[in-house]
């Protein structure tokens, strides 16, 4: 989510192998600082994570599988440029947070991760803004389980 549902930068491409080429992204999310509505704003004006989802699902890999390209920017007088290493950055901030278990209303949400290395090539060909990132990918998978109490 945006702060107020307002996004002005440019929609971003992604070819996920799944046979449906480059195609947009599905939404835009700003770290929101546990504070509903007005955190994403505070995001906007101070930085912090941000990060664009995809889904894999074309006829060739219709895993169903949400892909995630997370940042660490700037502040709004940077302009929100990502930081320096922004994209290790940001993924290691996201999966830190999102690792462990988690309750929402009546469930329990378990997430781990695994390193995936060979898929991406480190360095910065054809990673936007030219930032290199070090070429691992976070697998997270997320299990969830009715839980009452």
């Amino acid at each position: 989510m945006e702060c107020f549902g307002q996004h002005q930068g440019d929609a971003q491409t992604a070819n996920l192998g799944d046979g449906n080429g480059w195609k947009g992204e599905r939404e835009v999310l700003r770290e929101h600082f546990n504070i509903p509505v007005l955190g994403t704003c505070i995001q906007s004006l101070a930085g912090g994570n941000h990060l664009r989802t995809y889904r894999q699902d074309g006829p060739n890999a219709n895993s169903g599988a949400l892909f995630l390209a997370v940042s660490q920017e700037k502040d709004l007088a940077d302009h929100h440029q990502i930081v320096p290493n922004g994209y290790n950055i940001g993924r290691d901030k996201f999966v830190s947070e999102a690792l462990g278990k988690k309750r929402f209303l009546f469930r329990e949400y378990t997430t781990t991760v695994q390193d995936v290395t060979g898929l991406l090539e480190a360095g910065s060909l054809g990673v936007n803004h030219g930032i290199a990132q070090d070429g691992v990918i976070k697998l997270l998978t997320v299990t969830s389980k009715f839980k009452l109490f």
